[in-house]
């Protein structure tokens, strides 16, 4: 198959942008596309924030996004606003964290690729030429995690938790960090029978008995490492995307220091 840049007997420059939160990672694959011909860097960025500035900036082709980014910002929720901002933007996820529900949820959102830095440069720029022509790239490390999210008979297991909506989430993981029903009321600016609600929810999707269940589990999720498997949930409303509807944006604007959530607009929530 021939390389997008050499269709039509044209050639084309591909811009790809790198957001990353690691300096020596933007810089060791802005060299090595530098000497790539029909691929060029047009940007780059440490946090999700600055990312969609440059995606506003200079229209990449494909973004290159690693998970873990700088203040706070994660790929997951990157990847979620380019998909509904921009749905033909090609999305590859090149990152440390490797996890299979991590790459199933990257996936899911609408990642064209992914593949553990542990690999080479040389895959990483195999792995951008297979995404711009329109296919979806996993290294040999990745394929074999998630054989089921790309065989076509096969469903993709879920986590339990993707059955609470964006709100029933923050409730969630607010009774994991120890919050009483109405410390929960004042921070959502709710009343605490509406956290009681949730609460009654939340424990029926889950199949739990009761309060002291209910806890348990929520304190059990809340110590899991930052990018532990269900981490990330807080980023997609599981109903909007079943019905093909995506993550709202988060604002392309500098980080305050407590930063909101975009939970609010989302459906479900």
């Amino acid at each position: 198959m021939s390389r997008p840049e050499e269709r039509d007997g044209q050639a084309k420059t591909h811009r790809i942008l790198v957001v990353d939160g690691h300096l020596l990672s933007r810089q060791a694959l802005g060299l090595r596309l530098a000497k790539e011909p029909g691929l060029a860097v047009c940007g780059e960025a440490e946090d999700e924030w600055e990312g969609l500035r440059q995606i506003e900036r200079c229209r990449p082709d494909l973004v290159v996004v690693d998970v873990a980014l700088k203040n706070g910002g994660n790929g997951i929720e990157l990847i979620a606003a380019v998909k509904q901002r921009y749905p033909a933007m090609k999305t590859l996820v090149w990152s440390m964290f490797a996890e299979k529900p991590l790459v199933e949820c990257a996936l899911r959102i609408g990642a064209t690729g992914y593949l553990s830095k542990e690999e080479s440069l040389e895959l990483v720029v195999e792995a951008i030429r297979q995404v711009l022509e329109g296919r979806l790239y996993l290294s040999p490390l990745m394929a074999g995690k998630v054989m089921t999210l790309v065989s076509d008979d096969q469903p993709l297991p879920r986590d339990p938790l993707e059955a609470l909506s964006r709100r029933e989430m923050e409730v969630f993981s607010m009774i994991g960090a120890g919050l009483t029903t109405q410390q929960i009321a004042a921070k959502l600016e709710v009343s605490p029978k509406t956290v009681d609600s949730h609460r009654e929810r939340i424990k029926q999707k889950l199949a739990l008995k009761n309060s002291t269940e209910l806890t348990h589990r929520a304190t059990q999720w809340a110590l899991q490492p930052e990018w532990g498997p269900s981490r990330w949930l807080k980023y997609v409303d599981p109903p909007a995307r079943a019905k093909g509807i995506h993550s709202p944006l988060p604002r392309a604007t500098a980080p305050t220091e407590e930063r909101s959530t975009p939970a609010a607009d989302c459906p479900g929530s």
